[in-house]
């Protein structure tokens, strides 16, 4: 199963293979932070979307806001490749992501 937004639609599939997927509708949040951002962050690495992405995916899930983060690359080194860095990883999967976070008793919760 290739990730991107159109196959979040097949629920059983993710269901099945025990990950969560968002409840709210993805497309509706980026018109609307888009139109009206309220949250921006420098830097899109692994502690943005294992912390701040996933809190504000459980503040999107739970309805308590409706606009999503615009992440801003910051590590570029001026290498003309750096400057799409961000392009080239998350294009092709529409922006999303997986979460992987293991628990202590070995347990692994999975989240896009």
């Amino acid at each position: 199963m290739k990730l991107n937004i159109n196959n979040l639609n097949n629920k059983s599939f993710w269901e099945n293979a025990n990950i969560e997927i968002p409840k709210y509708d993805i497309k509706k949040v980026r018109d609307n932070t888009e139109k009206n951002p309220i949250w921006i962050h420098f830097g899109a690495g692994n502690i943005f979307r294992g912390f701040l992405a996933r809190i504000s995916d459980s503040l999107l899930n739970d309805n308590l806001i409706d606009k999503g983060i615009i992440a801003v690359d910051t590590h570029s080194t001026g290498k003309i490749d750096d400057y799409d860095m961000l392009e080239k990883v998350y294009k092709n999967v529409d922006n999303l992501t997986l979460l992987a976070l293991i628990k202590n008793n070995g347990d692994i919760d999975k989240k896009i």
